[in-house]
């Protein structure tokens, strides 16, 4: 009888304890829908073109899950101005490339200059400023080989000299003839493009007595069976010296490249100077390119 009471007694006060703590739980977090204005530019000096981005986000949540490039998320009604002083220039939409643009030549960029992109769309209106580095580091040397022993590699080897903490980023083509073992009108010529992009930090790099930069990039095409040897005709090298906002946005995008495949990796935020409430980044680079041919 005891233990009947006890038991009751038990149950009694657990239900009294977890009815005073109950609260609504919803099933499941459903983060906004609603996509935001994407704008991205990055001005140069040297390029011909200006060219800013101006889209929508693509949410994760969504009636439509199979959002392809073809739907195209462009803003084409948006009004796009770059200034600097009392300078400005109206850049214009382009369907072909889905871009604002216009040419350098008719609104310069200087180096050491700071610039003000400014975009208005239904959404509002949105700002962002950005300074182009002042000095140019110039690649002082390149030095291109192939291995004779095995076809299908290429190497080169590019040194500069610096003595100040500017930000890199450095690149190197590769121009390869590939003849097949179909004949010769089979031959065909392919311009081998690094798609990575490695972000240079002079601290880890640099020679303390020399302040000499060294940056060694490869290819190896592989051993394809239908390939009857691998021609070689030379590379172009390009070192560009970024600013911070630059360097902030691809940084971050890099970084979540490398983590996305991983499901339980720590969210990445990408980098954005973008005022007004839209995402982007406006940012500025210089660029030194020099060819070698064997």
């Amino acid at each position: 009888m005891k233990k009947k009471i006890s038991r009751l007694l038990i149950a009694m006060i657990a239900a009294v304890t977890f009815a005073s703590c109950k609260k609504e739980v919803p099933l499941a977090y459903r983060p906004s829908n609603e996509p935001k204005v994407v704008i991205t530019s990055f001005i140069c000096p040297t390029e011909k073109e200006i060219t800013v981005v101006v889209k929508k986000s693509l949410p994760v949540f969504g009636s439509s899950p199979f959002i392809t490039s073809s739907d195209n998320s462009s803003i084409k009604d948006a009004s796009v101005i770059i200034s600097e002083g009392g300078n400005s220039c109206k850049l214009q939409y382009d369907a072909n490339s889905r871009n604002y643009k216009c040419f350098s030549a008719a609104f310069p960029i200087a180096e050491g200059k700071s610039y003000e992109l400014s975009v208005t769309t239904a959404e509002g209106t949105f700002t962002a400023q950005t300074t182009v580095p002042k000095t140019i580091t110039k690649i002082d040397s390149m030095y291109l080989g192939a291995d004779n022993n095995d076809t299908s590699f290429v190497n080169s080897i590019c040194y500069w000299k610096t003595n100040s903490p500017h930000i890199y980023k450095f690149a190197v083509q590769h121009l390869v003839k590939i003849v097949k073992t179909a004949g010769a009108d089979t031959t065909s010529f392919y311009r081998f493009d690094d798609s990575y992009f490695l972000f240079i930090n002079e601290q880890y790099m640099s020679n303390s007595t020399s302040g000499v930069l060294q940056f060694s990039w490869g290819n190896n095409l592989g051993n394809m069976n239908d390939v009857k040897k691998y021609v070689y005709f030379g590379a172009e090298a390009q070192l560009i010296t970024c600013n911070n906002d630059y360097f902030n946005y691809h940084a971050s995008l890099t970084k979540y490249d490398m983590k996305k495949a991983d499901p339980f990796s720590e969210p990445v935020i990408i980098y954005s100077n973008m005022k007004g409430g839209a995402l982007g980044a406006f940012g500025a680079y210089v660029m030194d390119k020099k060819k070698k041919k064997l």
